[in-house]
């Protein structure tokens, strides 16, 4: 019953679902954020632990199993690897549940940290309307820039764990028999460990591309608030005549769109 419980929470995380449970709001303080994404991550390495506990458990047993010659005493051990598979399954859903909430906290704070667009009211100039867009673009480009490296390293993460799961299994196969359930057995944390990180590494992998899609639009939406913020400076400055504002008019939407040409392109490349 728990166990379903734990699946359904997994498949219902959202939003909605996270803040209602950590009571967060739009004006929740940035520590308490923290605070609550720190104390998710703590519980992920305690039942990382435990996972790697009951593994040794259920290996151990296993081992005891064969070993055995009488069957009632095999019977009392398979009720014990059954036990020790019903708890890895719960923390197992544990862990995916904590997985999937750490994604949307951290996602949460991510967005919480880009700077957004000042809204010029009726006394505020354009010049310095333009200057704050300006700031605030070069703070967006900087947290891209750190979303691609951050993306880059845990690609690097993926395909490296992948390859050491790969060679652990043709190493496994190549020795074949009971030397190979040996070797397996000998070293189940190492697999379990690797598959942990393989399965973190894409979770944060679709993060990070969520992210970043999210940033470069809110890049592009910042740069056009910028260009038009431009234009309408210079209108008011000098006027121009009809010819001059419809060539200025063109040039700021071939600008506009081959930015936005960019930026999609770049967006395309990242989630490849």
């Amino acid at each position: 019953m728990e166990q379903q419980q734990l699946q359904q929470q997994y498949q219902d995380c959202s939003y909605s679902s996270v803040t209602a449970k950590y009571k967060l709001h739009a004006r929740s303080e940035p520590e308490l954020l923290d605070r609550i994404v720190r104390d998710l991550e703590n519980q992920k390495e305690n039942l990382k632990e435990e996972m790697l506990r009951l593994r040794k458990l259920k290996v151990g047993a296993e081992n005891l199993r064969n070993a055995m010659e009488k069957r009632r005493a095999a019977k009392e051990v398979n009720r014990e690897i059954d036990t020790y598979e019903r708890l890895l399954e719960e923390v197992q859903n544990k862990l995916a549940v904590n997985g999937a909430e750490l994604l949307v906290l951290q996602h949460m704070r991510g967005c919480s940290q880009l700077p957004q667009a000042a809204a010029a009211g009726p006394a505020a100039s354009p010049k310095s309307s333009s200057s704050q867009s300006a700031t605030d673009g070069v703070g967006i480009e900087a947290h891209v820039a750190e979303l691609q490296k951050q993306l880059a390293i845990e690609m690097k993460v993926k395909s490296g764990a992948e390859r050491l799961l790969e060679s652990l299994a043709a190493a496994a196969a190549s020795t074949g028999g009971a030397v190979a359930n040996s070797a397996a057995a000998s070293s189940p944390d190492l697999v379990m460990q690797v598959r942990l990180e393989l399965a973190q590494s894409r979770d944060k992998i679709a993060f990070l591309k969520n992210c970043l899609l999210r940033a470069s639009q809110q890049q592009q939406q910042q740069q056009q608030a910028t260009d038009q913020l431009a234009a309408s400076a210079t209108a008011t400055e000098e006027p121009l005549s009809v010819e001059q504002q419809r060539v200025e008019e063109l040039k700021h939407r071939i600008t506009v769109e081959w930015r936005l040409c960019d930026g999609a392109q770049k967006v395309a490349k990242a989630l490849q």
